[in-house]
C-alpha cells in the first residue's frame, strides 16, 4: 500500500487527524516522512482498547483539548537510563518501524523520543529486531527511548532482559514498561510533537498542542 500510495494528493489536502497503531504504525511514520503530518498513535475503533474508559478518555483528551494533554504518567515504568531530554515524539510498533528501515517512509527526526512496543513476539525476536535497528543507525539520531508495553511476548523477565542489553548503552534517558502500546489501559502517544521525557520521574510533557499539522 505504501509502495503504490500517490503522496502529492495528500500534499494538497487539509491535515487531518489520523488515528491508529500497530499495523498503523508504518502509516503513521509514512505521513511524517512523506507529507510531514504529524498523527497520533491511539487505539482504533475495532480493537478492545477503544472500549476501555481509560483508554478512550486519553484519546478524547488528545483529540478535543490537544493544547491541554499531559503530562503523561508512565503507569508502571521503571527507569533503565536516567535523564531529562527534548525531542521529537515518533515510533510505535517494534516490528513495523523495523520493516520499514532502509525505505523512504522510515522516519526518525534529530532528538526524536523513539517509542517501541509489541505484541505476540516472542524475546529472541524483539532482540533480533532491535538489534537491527541499532545496526541500521536507527537510534543515532535519538534523544531518549520509550519502551512501551510488549503485550503477550513471553516471560516479562526474559523480555525485560533484552530491553535492558539492547538499550541501556545507547548513551540517552530510557524508560521501560510504559503504558503505551498493546493490551489494555493504554494511553495515546502523538507522533510529531515536541516533548520532554523526564525519565526519573517517568513523565512525558508535551512542548506544543499534538494536533499540529507538521511533524516536528
Amino acid at each position: 500500500m505504501l509502495a503504490a500510495f500517490d503522496w502529492s494528493g495528500l500534499s494538497d489536502l487539509t491535515p487531518k487527524p489520523v488515528v491508529g497503531y500497530s499495523d498503523v504504525t508504518a502509516l503513521l511514520e509514512a505521513l511524517a516522512a512523506k507529507v510531514g503530518w504529524s498523527s497520533v498513535m491511539g487505539p482504533m475503533v475495532a480493537e478492545s482498547e477503544f472500549a476501555e474508559s481509560y483508554c478512550f478518555a486519553s484519546l478524547m483528551g488528545c483529540m478535543t483539548s490537544p493544547a491541554a494533554y499531559g503530562p503523561l504518567d508512565l503507569v508502571g515504568a521503571e527507569t533503565l537510563v536516567g535523564g531529562v531530554a527534548e525531542g521529537i515524539t515518533c515510533g510505535g510498533n517494534l516490528s513495523l518501524l523495523t520493516g520499514s528501515v532502509g525505505t523512504d517512509t522510515s522516519w526518525v527526526p534529530p532528538g526524536g523520543i523513539v517509542l517501541i512496543e509489541d505484541e505476540d513476539e516472542d524475546d529472541a525476536r524483539i532482540d533480533v529486531m532491535i538489534t537491527h535497528l541499532r545496526r541500521s543507525g536507527y537510534f543515532s539520531r535519538a534523544a531518549a527511548v520509550v519502551a512501551g508495553t510488549f503485550h503477550d511476548c513471553g516471560e516479562a523477565e526474559q523480555v525485560d532482559a533484552v530491553l535492558r542489553d539492547r538499550l541501556s548503552d545507547l548513551g540517552v534517558p530510557v524508560v521501560t514498561g510504559a503504558n503505551i502500546g498493546h493490551g489494555g489501559h493504554v494511553q495515546t502517544y502523538p507522533i510529531g510533537v515536541r516533548a520532554r521525557l523526564d525519565a526519573d520521574g517517568r513523565t512525558l510533557t508535551f512542548l506544543e498542542p499534538p494536533l499540529l499539522t507538521v511533524a516536528g
